[in-house]
């Protein structure tokens, strides 16, 4: 793990001075009234994560110690360096510039340069736990002229888009059908390289495509659920409309797809290209029912929908 630097303390006379910790409260974005089951880490961030921050001198811009440095992430926003060095502000007053991400990890614990370009962050495939989802969630956030008098407090943005997912079982079918069933975005391009000068972010589209697991319903789950909801993260990607054959939408590439607990699956085309932007979640809603999905699991498809998009950033 990486140590973060400090300042020692210092002696005259009788007189000790102690350093002052940088210590840090952060927010997100500016989105507001997001559904507790798909918004996690949407007002609020997640005390499960931890923060890297990068710190230069305002004045010349060289390295404040060694970075990155790990914050633990308390209720309220809180943020305290955890390692055994704790970052503290220059005795002379100079003042830090910040730079931030979330989340700190093994992958993301060698962005140690706001200046380097080879960063590259990877969501995970499987994102159907509260884990993988938020080590799929990366928010960056800056701060510059912190001091003693001027602490800090960063505001976070998301760096992917997010789709939440609305699916309704319609009583004509019955639940045994769905049990154990694992629900995926396929064709998703999973990496970005993001600068953290500035927190710009660009889609690496020579990274392999994969599929991303958002839910899986458990194999006990009651008869009488009808709803299920998810989210996932992703970059920023277009993702191709089907090709329409008649009034249908036969040809072109899958976009969800459900595998049953019989290893038998089921996909979804789209009726229209759709074009997913980081910093912007999309709803996308579908009824399962006999006529959507293929009663004993052969291959199907769903009633196409469109997704349609919220301007708001988060």
């Amino acid at each position: 793990m990486t140590l973060c630097s400090c300042s020692t303390t210092t002696e005259d006379g009788s007189v000790v001075t102690e350093p002052t910790p940088v210590e840090i409260v952060g927010l997100v974005g500016n989105k507001t009234n997001s559904r507790a089951s798909q918004g996690l880490q949407s007002t609020a961030l997640s005390t499960e994560v931890k923060m890297g921050l990068l710190a230069y001198n305002a004045t010349d811009q060289t390295a404040e110690g060694t970075n990155p440095y790990m914050y633990t992430i308390a209720e309220g926003g809180k943020m305290s360096c955890s390692t055994t060095h704790v970052l503290s502000y220059p005795y002379d007053g100079t003042a830090l510039n910040l730079y931030s991400f979330i989340p700190y990890n093994d992958a993301t614990s060698s962005y140690s340069d706001k200046d380097a370009t080879t960063y590259t962050f990877s969501i995970l495939s499987d994102q159907t736990s509260d884990a993988n989802y938020l080590a799929s969630d990366l928010l960056y956030g800056s701060f510059l002229n912190a001091t003693v008098s001027n602490q800090p407090s960063i505001r976070y943005y998301h760096k992917t888009a997010r789709l939440d997912v609305n699916l309704t079982r319609d009583a004509t079918l019955d639940m045994k059908y769905l049990r154990g069933a694992t629900f995926s975005i396929v064709g998703v391009k999973p990496k970005v390289k993001i600068l953290l000068s500035d927190g710009t972010v660009t889609t690496d589209d020579t990274a392999e495509e994969v599929s991303v697991d958002f839910l899986k319903i458990p194999t006990d789950a009651s008869d009488d659920l009808t709803t299920f909801n998810a989210s996932l993260r992703f970059p920023a990607q277009t993702f191709t409309s089907g090709i329409a054959v008649g009034f249908e939408i036969l040809d072109g590439n899958d976009f969800m797809r459900i595998t049953f607990a019989n290893g038998n699956t089921s996909s979804i085309k789209l009726k229209n290209t759709f074009t997913a932007v980081n910093g912007t979640y999309y709803p996308y809603s579908f009824t399962l029912s006999p006529t959507s999905v293929t009663i004993d699991s052969q291959l199907s498809k769903f009633s196409e929908v469109n997704i349609t998009g919220s301007a708001t950033e988060q």
